[in-house]
């Protein structure tokens, strides 16, 4: 409905509930016009300005009486005629007399006029008043007939609501669908406010009230041609620009709580106030494509057994139940599930969420390019849940995402891959503005790259929170950290090429676990710019590198810790060091850049002594066994080896 629309069905409304008032403006706007051009275009040039003012003030007077009395007294039309008559009279002469200077000014003048000029502005005057009284009653008859007929509506309406909710109650499928559009028909025929009942309401309070009983099972016909007559409704017309307009039933809640729905939901670009889907089973495709959400979306709890589409949703409010406080709080997703370019404007919680539990097929969840405006909660969600083909296609992506909240992920359950990724092509970066926890979270094979952490990355230990599982290879590249926590972690691949960290703690970390891939860790070109911390584990009182791990062209800061060392802690605090650190398999530190290092008490592999996987830069003193000063060769024994796979074959 345009704005244009809108203000004209106000003013009928006004109208309609103000007879009294509306027959007194009529009464006397269209005198005042008559008689001021009359008195304007008058014979001679003193009589009509003097007198145009006196008709003015006098009418503007009249107006405010006369819409009082009304009002207040609701007198007759006859009677407020009579009124109207004597007190233009009085008023009249009043003004004239003020205006004029003398009695009686308006009713003479210093000129006589003609008989014949006399007579024509007398009778004008007379036929003006005439024909407001005409049309005013008219007007009267009309609005009466008008209120008649309204009343006639709302009792055939109501007759036809009856008979229509009858059918719904028959046996017949066919009768019940003839009952669902006859329903319809009594909405769009009778409106929500013309007759001073809310068909509207009533039809999606009925019709929703139909899908949450328990119904047969030949009843899918009838199902699908209730979700059709709410889409209908709900979508706005295609000539409408989108959030000038609505449905006809977009401001009305829609409650399917608990009901069981089998056939296809097809509610895209619909509009509506607030969904309550708690505990719905959606056994078809629940499509959402472009919908509106302008209320609460509670889907706490419900289970979608296949597709579900959100793709480009708009979440204007808070997304979230007041008894749960999720709007996906415990929801499974069986099926394929798109979030992908959907805003969610408010809290957005999906505590709990279950997705592709049990899969068996390779099955996608998608949030690429979701914009999480407010606190994101992934707290123990999981996704694809004990799958038997972790490795065979199975993703998560929240590729060019934008979290502008703060967002959680404290003990989520990765079973396949985990995408995070920038995109590499154009640019469009996945970016954390405030905290991001990841603290007790499971990834299989995992991918950040190109992710900007603007605040703190929580992955470790730290403020005693349980640390994250990788359990497959990990991929940092080109992310950018302010703040990251990788404290205690323990990875098996990881890649944190051309990363750039301000502030990081690895302490106590982990890197080359078995199963090994082809690189256990890359730091090529990576970037310290503040504090790197790799100090000691307290459960293992080493930093352990298991596997190769690589820091060529590497800038270390001052301020970097790789150990502990009692000796030279005070000097150790000013430099890049690797003190009590083991590398088990290759090391590459050539090229490194650094102020200052130390290797003393750092141990290497004996078996690897003499080949080119232990490296060091020309500027590092090498001592009679081949190692900086203070480094010493150590044999291990059962070293797992590595298998011939890239860390970025996941990729894909």
């Amino acid at each position: 409905m345009t704005k244009i629309e809108h203000f004209l069905e106000r003013s009928k409304k006004w109208v309609d509930s103000h007879p009294y008032l509306t027959d007194t403006i009529i009464i006397v706007t269209i005198p005042t016009v008559i008689l001021a051009s009359i008195y304007y275009f008058g014979p001679t040039s003193g009589w009509r300005e003097r007198n145009a003012w006196i008709a003015a003030s006098y009418f503007s007077a009249l107006a405010t009486i006369t819409s009082l009395l009304s009002l207040t007294h609701k007198k007759s039309l006859f009677l407020a005629i009579a009124f109207w008559t004597l007190l233009s009279i009085a008023c009249y002469t009043a003004l004239s007399w003020l205006w004029g200077g003398r009695f009686l000014a308006g009713w003479t003048n210093k000129k006589s006029l003609p008989f014949k000029e006399l007579l024509s502005i007398t009778l004008a005057a007379v036929g003006g008043i005439g024909a407001v009284g005409y049309l005013v009653i008219k007007y009267r008859e009309q609005a009466s007939t008008e209120r008649e007929e309204a009343r006639q509506n709302e009792g055939a309406a109501d007759k036809q609501l009856t008979a229509a909710v009858k059918q719904l109650g028959s046996k017949s499928p066919q009768v019940r669908i003839a009952g669902i559009y006859a329903l319809a028909d009594v909405a769009d025929t009778y409106g929500s406010e013309k007759y001073g009942v809310d068909y509207n309401k009533r039809a999606v309070e009925i019709l929703c009230g139909y899908l949450r009983t328990v119904r047969s099972d030949n009843d899918e016909p009838v199902e699908s041609a209730v979700l059709s007559i709410l889409s209908n409704h709900l979508t706005p017309p295609a000539d409408s620009l989108r959030n000038k307009n609505i449905g006809p039933w977009s401001r009305y809640t829609i409650d399917l709580r608990g009901a069981i729905l089998r056939e296809t939901i097809n509610f895209q670009g619909a509009c509506i106030a607030s969904l309550d889907c708690r505990q719905a089973e959606f056994y078809g495709k629940a499509d959402f494509t472009e919908a509106h959400f302008d209320g609460d979306t509670r889907l706490d709890n419900a289970h979608f057994h296949r597709t579900a589409i959100f793709t480009g949703t708009q979440f204007q409010q808070d997304a979230r139940s007041t008894e749960s406080g999720a709007a996906f709080g415990g929801t499974r997703f069986d099926g394929n599930t798109y979030f992908d370019n959907a805003h969610f404007h408010h809290e957005a919680d999906f505590t709990g969420a279950q997705f592709q539990d049990n899969a068996k097929s390779n099955l996608n969840t998608s949030f690429a390019g979701t914009h999480f405006h407010n606190k994101s909660i992934f707290n123990n969600a999981h996704f694809h849940q004990n799958a038997e083909n972790t490795l065979t296609g199975l993703k998560v992506t929240f590729e060019r995402c934008h979290f502008e909240g703060e967002t959680f992920f404290y003990n989520t359950h990765f079973w396949g891959k985990a995408i995070f990724d920038s995109d590499r092509n154009e640019g469009e970066k996945t970016i954390f503005e405030k905290d991001a926890n990841f603290h007790g979270t499971r990834f299989w094979i995992t991918s950040f790259q190109g992710a900007v952490f603007k605040s703190y990355a929580g992955f470790g230990r730290e403020y005693g929170n349980s640390k994250a599982n990788f359990e497959g290879d990990v991929v940092f590249r080109n992310a950018k950290f302010k703040r990251a926590d990788f404290s205690g972690v323990k990875f098996k691949g990881v890649d944190f090429s051309d990363a750039i960290f301000y502030d990081v703690d690895f302490g106590g970390a982990t890197f080359g676990l078995p199963p090994l891939g082809k690189l256990s860790a890359n730091f090529d070109d990576a970037t310290f710019k503040e504090r790197v911390n790799f100090q000691d584990c307290i459960y293992t009182q080493w930093t352990i590198f298991e596997g190769d791990v690589q820091f060529r062209r590497t800038q270390l800061p001052r301020f970097s810790s790789f150990g502990i060392d009692e000796t030279f802690e005070g000097y150790l605090r000013q430099s890049g060091k690797f003190s009590t650190t083991i590398f088990k398999q290759g090391a590459d530190f050539y090229g490194i850049k650094y102020e200052s290092i130390s290797f003393r008490g750092v141990q290497f592999n004996r078996k690897l002594q003499g080949t080119q996987e232990i490296l060091f830069p020309e500027s590092i003193r090498l001592g009679q066994n081949g190692l900086p000063l203070g480094a010493t060769w150590i044999i291990f024994h059962s070293i797992p080896r590595r298998p011939q796979t890239d860390i970025n074959s996941f990729q894909g």
